[in-house]
């Protein structure tokens, strides 16, 4: 996949006007453009999937669940690097 398609992803969020992500979901996760740096060796390889997580709705034991479970997989999956993105 090089882009994000409105087709295949959208958001939810009450914090915020989310058309303009709608109508392109590589505003908030831009995979379009790491896919150009990764092509032209500006960047490694991209991992083949994202992480996403709900923001004020969740409990502060339950974000430090998630972010222990999902940064094992990221550590053993070889990641090296992320891209933090805040709406």
């Amino acid at each position: 996949m090089d882009r994000l398609s409105k087709d295949d992803f959208m958001t939810v969020h009450g914090g915020y006007d989310r058309a303009f992500v709608l109508q392109n979901p590589n505003l908030v996760v831009p995979l379009d453009v790491l896919r150009d740096m990764e092509k032209e060796g500006v960047i490694g390889e991209l991992a083949n999937y994202f992480v996403t997580t709900t923001g004020t709705g969740t409990s502060v034991g339950n974000a430090k669940r998630f972010a222990e479970e999902f940064s094992k997989k990221l550590l053993a999956d070889g990641v090296q690097a992320v891209i933090l993105t805040s709406t």
